[in-house]
């Protein structure tokens, strides 16, 4: 390699040179970014085993919180995807909406039953009446997130994001609690006419 090198005109051998240089700064900077990557990685796999064993010391205390709150919870009033999408859908009533299909997870004690719910070219006095019909059936549905912008073709109008919970007593041994199914009324049907 090296009477490759030497036997080349001067010119070839800046071009070579320049070409092992521009290797060697693409080769270190693909290894810095790989290195900086796997510290990051590292560091919050760290931080989530430090969450985690915080999490487990307070096991005990984190239960009785959530067997405290269940006791508050009416479960008459819990509500199961179905029921709050119908009653979402019906605060969301004359807004242009579009609801996301519901997601559940099951901790424990209850179900969360998240649903995305997109609301486009609204004014904020309309947001507002829909937050406030939303917060009158707190703590059963609540907003765990909320993005606000400015719709670009509708000057004037608002596009909202909202990730809508709802929460539902869960039995851990028979599953989720539903409402006790309301009595219906003694109907006796009329006897039928026969005609001749």
């Amino acid at each position: 390699m090296k009477t490759y090198f030497r036997q080349r005109s001067f010119r070839e051998q800046l071009l070579l040179l320049a070409v092992a240089m521009a290797g060697l700064a693409w080769g270190a900077s693909v290894l810095a970014k790989r290195t900086a990557f796997t510290v990051r990685a590292w560091r919050l796999s760290l931080g989530e085993q430090a969450r985690q064993s915080l999490l487990l010391a307070q096991r005990d205390e984190i239960l009785s919180r959530v067997k405290e709150a269940a006791k508050i919870l009416d479960p008459v009033r819990t509500l199961d995807s179905g029921q709050s999408f119908a009653e979402l859908n019906d605060m969301a009533r004359g807004l242009t909406v579009e609801l996301g299909t519901p997601r559940t997870e099951i901790t424990g004690s209850f179900a969360l039953h998240f649903h995305q719910i997109t609301i486009r070219r609204t004014n904020f006095g309309r947001l507002i009446e829909f937050y406030d019909r939303l917060v009158r059936r707190a703590p059963y549905l609540g907003i765990e997130q909320c993005l606000l912008s400015s719709d670009p073709g509708a000057p004037g109008t608002l596009n909202a994001t909202f990730r809508i919970y709802s929460i539902q007593i869960v039995d851990p041994d028979s599953g989720p609690v539903s409402a006790p199914a309301r009595p219906t009324p003694d109907v006796t049907p009329a006897p039928h006419e026969t005609n001749p």
